[in-house]
């Protein structure tokens, strides 16, 4: 089962924070290096400044990884300031299901751009009108881009709705408001009031 982390850092008085998903401690920090990359500049994560210093001193294992009885943290320097970040398990829920999701390509309609573990499109199966939000928790990787296929773990929000409607191998869609962005299939069921008898 994949788990969630909380990376909590605090740099001249500002504080940030990312969550990522990963299948342990040690992946989480490669999905944590690629998210600051990706999102520097953005007012919810480093400057491009930060990002090298925190990359840097990683690869040449000069921040410092440690764990006490609470948390894992991670010891680095910003213009000989010290900073820590702190790395927390975060408790979620068991999935409701795996599946294996292809997102459509942007010229068969699909998003322009990539999406990230923990998107919350709306789940559909033909079987019912009703929708509802699907987290979606990547597995093995942080974001998938279109015209590519990944494994999930999915736990949706209104579960009531589909009670002993979903089985292994059914086909899914998931939308954006009304747009087709994805089609999936359910891999194994692992919540036992969703599943049909």
């Amino acid at each position: 089962m994949i788990e969630a982390f909380s990376y909590r850092t605090k740099i001249n008085s500002k504080e940030f924070s990312q969550t990522i998903y990963a299948k342990d401690i040690y992946t989480s920090l490669n999905f944590w290096l690629a998210k600051i990359d990706d999102l520097q500049n953005e007012v919810f994560s480093f400057d491009k400044e930060v990002v090298s210093a925190i990359q840097s001193q990683i690869i040449d294992k000069s921040a410092k990884i440690l764990k006490n009885d609470f948390n894992h943290h991670i010891v680095f320097s910003i213009k000989d300031i010290i900073c820590i970040t702190y790395i927390d398990k975060l408790k979620i829920k068991e999935p409701d299901f795996t599946a294996n999701l292809y997102y459509l390509k942007t010229t068969e309609g699909g998003r322009k751009n990539y999406a990230r573990s923990g998107y919350r499109p709306h789940f559909k199966i033909d079987a019912k009108k009703e929708i509802t939000s699907a987290e979606q928790i990547f597995i093995e990787k942080d974001k998938v881009f279109p015209g590519e296929s990944i494994n999930a773990e999915i736990r949706l929000l209104s579960k009531d709705q589909f009670t002993n409607l979903l089985y292994n191998n059914l086909a899914f869609k998931l939308y954006e408001g009304d747009k087709m962005i994805a089609k999936g299939q359910i891999m194994e069921v692992i919540n036992k009031d969703l599943k049909r008898p």
